[in-house]
C-alpha cells in the first residue's frame, strides 16, 4: 500500500506518457504546435456554439408552433362565445 502511494506522480498525468502520446502524435500528423492549438481551441469553441444554435434553432420552431395552436385555441373559443 505504501509503495503504491510512492509510485503516484504529483501531476495530473504521467510526464513519461504524455511525451509519448504527443511524440506520436506529431509523428503521425506532422502538425506544429500552434496549429495543435488552433484546432483545440477551436473545437472547444464549438461545442458552445453549437449547442447555443440548435437552442436557437429549437426555440424558434417550438415557438412558432404554440404560437400557431394557441391561436387556433382562441379562435375556436371566440366562436364558441359568439354562439
Amino acid at each position: 500500500m505504501l509503495l503504491s502511494i510512492l509510485a503516484h506522480h504529483p501531476e495530473s498525468g504521467d510526464p513519461r506518457l504524455l511525451e509519448w502520446i504527443k511524440h506520436q502524435l506529431d509523428a503521425i500528423f506532422g502538425l506544429g504546435p500552434l496549429l495543435v492549438v488552433i484546432v483545440l481551441g477551436l473545437i472547444v469553441i464549438s461545442i458552445p456554439t453549437a449547442i447555443l444554435v440548435v437552442y436557437v434553432v429549437q426555440r424558434r420552431t417550438f415557438g412558432k408552433l404554440r404560437a400557431g395552436s394557441s391561436g387556433k385555441a382562441q379562435g375556436q373559443r371566440r366562436d364558441f362565445r359568439q354562439e
